[in-house]
């Protein structure tokens, strides 16, 4: 059975294989780059990810969702809808049986090279963690990525198994993948309430490594300042100009930040984790469940 599973699969295994191969050149090509760079970014104003991860971050998140359409979507509808599934289930081998096979061979090989890929996404991110906190670039550290994988690669092989049919079953697959993503992605800065710090604009920004979500300018008593208030306190100062800064701090304003601290790093990833482990193993045990009771 294993040799099966290995036989209709080793194209898709040696494209993965060929994928990974490809991403360790180029990283080790473009390597991480330093903590200076990074803080010029920052500087200047530019998109961390369009600047020093064009190469490999945007395709990095773009592979999870490949690995459910070309690999999950099609591990089990491609068996319905040519009925070679029935073969297997008459020479002594069980529904359950047939899927596990499938599901540990193909699985087992997802987890190897996503880990793979995570501590190359790991290296490339250190220097940037250094420079502007490990928020910045959650999705391609940690532990979230192995996890996003197995996540697309369950949803595709439940959709193909449910739909029976490969084209759909594709279909499905993005959908959901991106709407469970997205808006799981949309709840993250709630998983635990916010902090607050005020900033009084003197010296260096002190909190340049957390997750700042928002925030708002006060005046000395820490009260929302009405609007044009620093019109009418400061004159027409270009804004950015030091003049600004030096009104803004003789009129005792201050700038509030909501934030998540850089140090809750790895509870977020521990949470968003649980999330899609969660979701993983409800598709795995509704992909069973279908396969024994509904597929004929």
């Amino acid at each position: 059975m294993n040799w099966v599973v290995w036989r209709q699969h080793r194209i898709e295994f040696l494209i993965a294989v060929m994928v990974f191969i490809l991403f360790t050149i180029t990283a080790v090509t473009i390597g991480s780059p330093s903590v200076q760079g990074a803080t010029n970014v920052v500087n200047s104003g530019l998109s961390q990810n369009e600047t020093l991860h064009a190469p490999l971050f945007l395709p990095m998140q773009i592979l999870p969702l490949l690995l459910g359409i070309f690999i999950g979507a099609p591990l089990v509808a491609r068996q319905i809808e040519t009925g070679t599934f029935r073969l297997a289930w008459t020479q002594g081998i069980t529904r359950q049986r047939w899927l596990l096979t499938k599901l540990a061979l193909v699985g087992g090989i997802t987890l190897v090279l996503f880990v793979l890929l995570d501590l190359l996404g790991n290296w490339m991110d250190q220097s940037v963690n250094a420079a502007l906190g490990p928020f910045t670039l959650f999705d391609s550290q940690g532990v979230i990525y192995i996890v996003y994988g197995l996540f697309a690669l369950a949803l595709g092989i439940a959709a193909g198994t449910l739909l029976g049919k490969t084209v759909p079953a594709m279909a499905v697959t993005i959908l959901l993948f991106l709407v469970i993503r997205l808006g799981i992605e949309a709840l993250r800065s709630n998983y635990l309430p916010p902090l607050q710090f005020t900033w009084n604009f003197v010296g260096a920004f002190p909190h340049s490594q957390n997750w700042i979500l928002g925030g708002f300018l006060a005046n000395s008593a820490g009260s929302p300042l009405p609007p044009n208030s620093i019109a009418q306190a400061c004159g027409p100062i270009p804004l950015g100009t030091s003049g600004l800064i030096s009104c803004l701090t003789a009129n005792g304003f201050q700038q509030v930040f909501i934030y998540q601290p850089a140090s809750r790093f790895w509870i977020f990833q521990g949470i968003e984790s649980a999330i899609f482990l969660v979701l993983t193993a409800g598709l795995v045990l509704l992909t069973f469940w279908w396969l024994r009771n509904r597929v004929e």
